[in-house]
């Protein structure tokens, strides 16, 4: 994956520019806790926050086929690219996706999986330690 920091917009609070200086990208271990410093990329936090994105990288390793049954019972198969990453439950949505050139809240509900609550939505497990 390739790791991005991404500032805030201050009106539409949504991800703005990339704030690491150089690309980050990692190979993740399957099943550990992936713990990243990111000291060495000198990154100042806005005012208004940031945006960790994971961006999957599209390569022959990291693809296999999804098959996805949505809540109307419509029935797709994708092609997907992993990796899959751990997730927690919440109950706003916080998770965006970069798609045809804007962001857009991802709506994790539209899809049946069996271990998404009612009125429940996931998010990325990912925790920041911010020092000076």
């Amino acid at each position: 994956v390739r790791i991005r920091v991404f500032g805030s917009d201050s009106i539409t609070k949504l991800p703005t520019k990339d704030l690491l200086n150089r690309e980050l990208i990692l190979e993740l271990k399957s099943g550990k806790i992936n713990n990243i410093d990111l000291k060495e990329y000198g990154i100042q936090i806005p005012k208004g926050g940031i945006f960790v994105g994971i961006e999957w990288l599209i390569i022959p390793e990291n693809k296999y086929i999804e098959n996805v049954e949505y809540t109307n019972g419509e029935k797709k198969q994708y092609t997907c690219y992993g990796p899959n990453l751990g997730v927690n439950y919440t109950l706003v949505p916080n998770t965006y996706e970069y798609y045809a050139g804007r962001w857009l809240k991802h709506d994790f509900q539209l899809v049946k999986l069996p271990k998404i609550k009612e009125k429940r939505y996931f998010d990325l497990a990912i925790s920041i330690t911010v020092t000076n």
